[in-house]
């Protein structure tokens, strides 16, 4: 992508390094060498996320600090603001998000007068928001705003071609992290990472994760000839049990008996540490269908 002030709408699944990309896109645009300022906007609650961005003035609520506070907007002025998660960003504060990007002012809480900012916006999504445009969930003038240029970010597990590139790149930072100055090229070949078929559920960042793991373990070898390479065995992870994605007409999508449904539905929590939302996706169903799916399993017969 060329070199351009222009709003850049990143998508892709949870840990396909959109922030990543948006720091790049910073780097390698006009403001290059300002602020860049990230914040994720589903991590915040929703007051505190509107004091974050637009900041606020002494006593403009109970807890404000002393004297105000700048917002991110004012902290990134001639720079960039990455705005990540935007999908879960309440309706009022899009509205606000869309005056600020039409204006160029903000205006801090409890404040009379705007403020001139000179930012340019990046945002990122996991989430459908041309469909969430379609069922009133997300502001299609603030969808049509943002979504200038898109970037989509392709998954780690269609992505075959990279994973040892990837990996390698990876494991040398986490190499060099443990003070480590062996070539990662060697230790990957030495330690033969069993992780074909794996979905990689949570794509780069837990590749980034992996190769962390395996630098510590590293860490007290003198040299790769020390290493007990089969004894990393447990570091590795397992085949995928759930597929990375299904259809509309696959048997886990509908037809599948409900034993059967109940049982993906339990390995995809299994696989995704509990967490419904992304359990849900990987099975390319909703989170109600998730919750449908766990209560159809065989049931325990009473005493």
């Amino acid at each position: 992508m060329p070199p351009t002030e222009l709003p850049v709408l990143i998508t892709g699944e949870t840990g396909t390094g959109k922030e990543l990309m948006a720091q790049a896109l910073h780097n390698a645009g006009p403001r290059a060498g300002r602020p860049f300022v990230a914040v994720n906007c589903a991590a915040l609650p929703e007051g505190l996320l509107e004091s974050e961005l637009f900041g606020h003035e002494d006593g403009a609520f109970t807890g404000a600090r002393r004297g105000g506070r700048r917002g991110l907007f004012e902290r990134a002025h001639t720079g960039t603001l990455f705005l990540d998660e935007i999908g879960d960003m309440p309706l009022h504060l899009q509205s606000r998000l869309l005056r600020v990007l039409q204006e160029g002012e903000i205006q801090r809480l409890g404040a009379a007068a705007p403020i001139p900012v000179d930012v340019r916006v990046l945002a990122a999504t996991h989430q459908p928001l041309h469909d969430w445009v379609q069922q009133g969930r997300f502001r299609a003038d603030l969808y049509y705003r943002l979504e200038v240029l898109r970037l989509a970010l392709p998954p780690l597990r269609d992505r075959a071609g990279d994973l040892d590139r990837l990996a390698t790149a990876l494991l040398g930072q986490s190499l060099r992290r443990q003070g480590l100055a062996w070539p990662a090229a060697e230790v990957l070949r030495r330690a033969n990472p069993p992780w074909q078929g794996h979905s990689w559920p949570g794509n780069v960042r837990e590749l980034s994760n992996l190769m962390d793991r395996l630098a510590v373990a590293l860490r007290g070898a003198p040299s790769p000839d020390t290493v007990s390479w089969a004894s990393l065995a447990d570091l590795w992870p397992r085949p995928s049990l759930v597929p990375a994605r299904t259809t509309p007409g696959s048997r886990s999508n509908g037809t599948a008996h409900p034993d059967e449904r109940a049982t993906l539905a339990r390995q995809a929590l299994e696989q995704h540490r509990g967490r419904h939302q992304d359990a849900a996706r990987a099975l390319g169903v909703s989170r109600a269908t998730l919750w449908r799916w766990l209560n159809q399993g065989p049931r325990q017969a009473g005493p």
